[in-house]
């Protein structure tokens, strides 16, 4: 018998959960609509996530904080560019990129180093069942890692065109928590509203303890395991409430 390997990051697992049928067209089968587009929220998250890294690689090499803006909002033109944004999407992001930097310029994070190279954009690979019979691999990125009160944090930048707290128990900090054994995660959220208000700026904390990641690393066990089922037996169950879920504003899903 072949050893079956199978590593997966925080998308994939969510997208099983939620009709098996489609992670399998998504993830295995590489189906996707010829007119199949990015959202314009994925587009702008994107970017956001650019400005960051460029600014906090800046931060970590010590310079002032509207130095390292000069140099993130110096990427804002070529990334406009590549995601064909109007000309209000980019002063939005400026604007708000000024307002964010203007916010935290006195308390900002610090990102930690490791081999002599900031851990921004770090990519880890934990193997969660390694035997005879299988390999699953935990996979993910996390976006920055420092100290906070002298303990280590995960940082997680999320850009929002509306104002919403994440799931606490959200798969992907549970696994940025147990990929690292780091317990604490925040959530940096960036609005990107067209008026700024209390809420567009925004962190929170969240920690999980050793009993929540043992048993959430039990359940990332038997979802591998329903994977690997699923892909031996060529049998994925569709979920046909997925199909136009509640509350999604009528998209319906794309295999459907």
């Amino acid at each position: 018998m072949n050893r079956l390997s199978l590593a997966v990051d925080s998308s994939q697992i969510t997208q099983f959960l939620l009709c098996p049928e489609s992670w399998r067209n998504r993830y295995l089968n590489h189906l996707q609509k010829q007119t199949s587009l990015r959202s314009k929220a994925m587009n702008l998250g994107t970017i956001v996530h650019g400005l960051c890294e460029r600014y906090y690689h800046k931060l970590w090499e010590k310079v002032s904080s509207w130095e390292a803006h000069k140099y993130a909002i110096l990427a804002l033109p070529d990334a406009a560019k590549k995601f064909n944004l109007g000309n209000d999407e980019v002063i939005l992001l400026r604007d708000r990129f000024t307002q964010y930097v203007a916010k935290y310029s006195d308390h900002d994070f610090t990102p930690l180093s490791q081999d002599g190279k900031p851990l921004i954009e770090v990519g880890f690979s934990i193997p969660i069942i390694d035997n005879e019979f299988y390999l699953f691999v935990l996979e993910g990125r996390i976006d920055l890692l420092t100290i906070l009160n002298n303990k280590k944090v995960i940082i997680d930048h999320k850009s929002q065109s509306s104002s919403y707290d994440l799931y606490d128990y959200s798969i992907q900090f549970m696994n940025y928590s147990l990929a690292t054994g780091i317990p604490y995660v925040l959530v940096n959220y960036i609005g990107l509203q067209k008026t700024a208000n209390e809420n567009t700026f925004r962190q929170r904390l969240f920690y999980y303890n050793p009993a929540i990641l043992r048993r959430w690393r039990s359940k990332l066990e038997q979802i591998f395991f329903q994977m690997a089922t699923s892909i031996t037996t060529n049998i994925f169950d569709c979920n046909y409430a997925q199909c136009q879920p509640l509350g999604s504003h009528g998209v319906t899903c794309e295999f459907t």
